[in-house]
């Protein structure tokens, strides 16, 4: 808490922040189960680089250290386009994701 307040500068501002991030975890969520069977192509491994990239962003700002590092792994595959390591990393991400 300390950590995601100085980030923000704010207690009402990360408030606010995780309150917003709380509250899109669905629409987050499907996001990346409708991108998870695109995977194969360059643009669906492009598309969850993006959405893995934000989502990294928002989770180390509000101090989600946990998600934001798995992130970063997914993030560095998909840019490597390393589908083996998306492949075991996704599914621990989303239950980070779901917890």
């Amino acid at each position: 808490f300390e950590y995601a307040t100085r980030m923000m500068g704010s207690k009402e501002l990360l408030r606010n922040t995780v309150l917003d991030f709380y509250h899109s975890l669905s629409q987050t969520t499907q996001k990346f189960v409708e991108l998870e069977p695109q995977l194969m192509t360059d643009t669906g491994i492009g598309s969850y680089r993006i959405e893995i990239h934000a989502l990294r962003s928002v989770a180390a700002t509000i101090g989600a250290i946990g998600l934001s590092s798995l992130a970063k792994l997914l993030e560095t595959a998909a840019r490597e386009k390393n589908l083996d390591r998306i492949l075991v990393l996704h599914p621990i991400f989303m239950e980070e994701l779901e917890k």
